[in-house]
């Protein structure tokens, strides 16, 4: 409870130089672990204003202010961490033990949060997004590059971590010796980030991630462009990048130091528990003026208070709106409990997008760290925030979003450092979502889209034939190899439940209007199709459509009156030249027809060339290169696979190799012509 105290007094944190503005209303919430906090949205709104306003006016005095409190040494926090830390507190009497504890509340209170930083952090979000639109410019790259250029603790801690390893693993340090020296860095990171458990490392996971963070192409991530952009207002675009970068490390350092803190404070409770034989279950839930009580009046909470909070506490400060029933309080903790939406229409949710990407998976609902333990490779971490022990998730999970958070917080660093898409700052988040509802996570232009139990893919992630068809697992397979196969979301889902059209809207925007190719092709994916006995080939129509929200609207039409219950959606490829080729898996023999506007041509009986014999003899005499990139990749592709294949492939404008469908041939008559060797 005194954890959820500290976090209470840090909203009511201000300075008169920064922000003397501190919010008049909060009621906090404290339920299975996890603490939230509330504040009216109008009070956020202007507070939001205000110190934004700062920003973008170059406020001498509150620039001179915020420097001074980023600079600030905080001398006498770390000397009383240090003499805790060398101190046997099993020696000193349970006085000094809660002196040292109330002391060391308020100093972290007041040295790390002399003014609650999630404050600026909302004020410079505000004015960075002003000053994109006063320049007219809402490009990521503009965006990106006013993040800064900030590093993370995170990233050293598991660097040193490595290294560690690798002078354990060539006998050059003892394990105790390299706990030793982790400790001494980064003893409080564990408190501060999660813990890295031995049990749940994966060194090789580890040296990939160090690896990554150091790729050049890890650069254009949010917060890590460093080519200049060029803007009309060139002083003001390099202040807020500046301030950025600084409160970024700001808020990284505080939030490490407070894990020292936490370290040091856990131990002075549990010893003064200890002194004054009070269980370690029922004193999580004293106060810190009980804990007071308890020294100098022999005070107890009694075993009903300590059942009550267990079940929930509501920390409140009203000032300038009516007091509310206490019925509507237990209703404030029942729907904090429970914040889940009957509703199964789909939604569309913006949020702050803080690190880039776009993945497709299951939501995983995350309250406290047993639901974080359970979370599945490739799921969607939801959270109400991150400032608790979810390091490991993040390295599981495919993405993130959170209710909470800036574009500096806790959940936008560890994403950003790991590469992996996240958003911050969505309202309502956990009321909307449900565990396994499956989402679209788009962290480059902010937005997710809840399909609830719509089933959705993109290509080159691991695809089940039974649920999406043949036609789009084999092509994921294949991009997963490394095969050129172009982008595409595939979507399953039942007619009884949802109208296609509903889907429109949602694909369109999360998805679909990031190819910025002038055509889509919409295309069935039947699990009927491109089976081992049976094609089906030109049962179901492709169409071609405009890359716009009206004419994809009318092709979605067009597929629902068809009944397709699987659709496939992929950006349209003008070729240069392209076909439909049939290669025999044990002889080699093949036969390819072309056409100059790509395979829909060839299907169409449209062919301007056809030839046909056995690969290896015709790699000996190839006279165009096209040719012999379309061997090598043909020879390449039946190896992946146990059936003859027949393939439609297109080489663009550019001269790249695409791969648009690799289906099974059913019968053996194509290869008729060809004569033996």
């Amino acid at each position: 409870m005194i954890d959820v105290e500290f976090l209470q007094d840090l909203y009511s944190q201000v300075d008169l130089e920064i922000n003397p503005v501190r919010f008049r209303n909060i009621i906090s919430i404290y339920r299975d672990g996890i603490f939230q906090a509330y504040a009216p949205e109008k009070e956020w709104n202007f507070l939001q204003e205000y110190v934004g306003n700062k920003f973008l006016e170059k406020d001498r005095s509150f620039l001179i202010g915020l420097n001074h409190y980023i600079e600030f040494p905080k001398t006498e926090l770390k000397k009383l961490l240090k003499s805790i830390a060398q101190r046997d507190l099993n020696s000193d009497s349970p006085k000094i033990l809660c002196h040292t504890l109330i002391k060391l509340h308020f100093c972290a209170l007041n040295e790390i949060y002399g003014i609650n930083l999630v404050q600026i952090e909302e004020g410079l979000h505000y004015a960075i997004k002003k000053f994109l639109q006063s320049e007219q410019n809402f490009g990521t790259d503009a965006f990106n590059w006013l993040l800064g250029d900030s590093h993370s603790i995170l990233t050293d801690a598991i660097e040193l971590k490595v290294s560690l390893s690798e002078k354990k693993r060539k006998g050059l340090i003892t394990n105790k010796e390299a706990e030793q020296i982790y400790t001494n860095q980064y003893g409080g990171l564990e408190t501060a980030y999660g813990n890295f458990k031995e049990k749940n490392s994966n060194n090789e996971k580890e040296k990939q991630f160090v690896k990554d963070t150091n790729k050049e192409s890890f650069l254009p991530s949010y917060g890590r462009r460093k080519d200049k952009i060029a803007f009309k207002n060139m002083d003001l675009a390099i202040c807020l990048r500046n301030y950025s970068s600084k409160i970024f490390e700001l808020r990284d350092k505080n939030k490490f130091l407070m894990g020292q803190v936490s370290t040091e404070k856990n131990r002075v409770f549990n010893t003064l528990l200890s002194k004054l034989k009070i269980l370690p279950q029922e004193g999580k839930f004293y106060m810190l003026m009980e804990l007071y009580k308890a020294v100098y009046e022999d005070y107890r909470v009694s075993k009903n208070t300590i059942k009550e909070r267990s079940k929930g506490v509501v920390l409140s400060r009203k000032e300038n709106i009516k007091t509310e029933a206490n019925s509507n309080t237990k209703l404030l903790i029942t729907n904090f409990a429970s914040k889940t939406s009957n509703s199964r229409t789909l939604k569309l949710m913006r949020g702050v997008p803080v690190s880039r990407g776009l993945v497709i998976g299951k939501a995983h609902l995350v309250n406290d760290s047993t639901d974080s333990n359970q979370l599945k490779k490739g799921e969607i971490l939801v959270a109400p925030g991150t400032d608790f022990n979810l390091v490991d998730s993040f390295y599981e999970c495919a993405g993130s979003i959170t209710e909470e958070g800036g574009i500096l917080s806790h959940a936008s660093i560890v994403a950003r450092e790991l590469k992996k898409p996240c958003l911050v700052g969505i309202k309502n988040l956990i009321r909307k979502i449900q565990n396994k509802d499956n989402l679209i996570l788009n962290g480059t232009i902010g937005l997710v889209a809840n399909l609830r139990d719509i089933n959705v893919a993109l290509i080159g992630t691991k695809i089940d034939a039974k649920i999406f068809g043949s036609k789009v697992a084999r092509l994921s397979l294949l991009k997963r190899k490394g095969y050129p196969v172009l982008d595409g979301i595939a979507i399953s889902f039942d007619p009884k439940k949802y109208n296609l059209l509903e889907l429109n809207e949602i694909l369109y925007k999360s998805t679909v209007n990031m190819w910025k190719t002038k055509f889509l092709i919409i295309r069935s994916s039947s699990s009927e199709e491109d089976g081992l006995k049976f094609s089906m080939a030109g049962k179901y129509e492709s169409i071609k459509c405009s890359n716009n929200f009206n004419s994809f609207t009318k092709t979605l039409r067009k597929m629902e009156k068809a009944n397709h219950l699987q659709i496939f959606i992929q950006p349209y490829i003008a070729s240069s030249i392209g076909g439909v080729s049939f290669l025999e898996k044990n002889t080699n023999k093949f036969i390819t027809e072309v056409s100059e506007n790509g395979p829909q041509d060839v299907v169409k009986g449209k062919v301007n060339e056809r030839f046909s014999g056995y690969i290896d003899n015709e790699m000996k005499n190839i006279d165009k290169d096209w040719k012999k990139e379309l061997f090598l990749q043909l020879k390449k592709i039946q190896s992946e696979f146990s059936f003859d294949i027949d393939v439609e492939w297109t080489i663009d404008k550019f001269g790249n190799f695409k791969i648009f469908q690799v289906r099974p041939i059913t019968s053996k008559e194509v290869f008729y012509d060809i004569k033996k060797e």
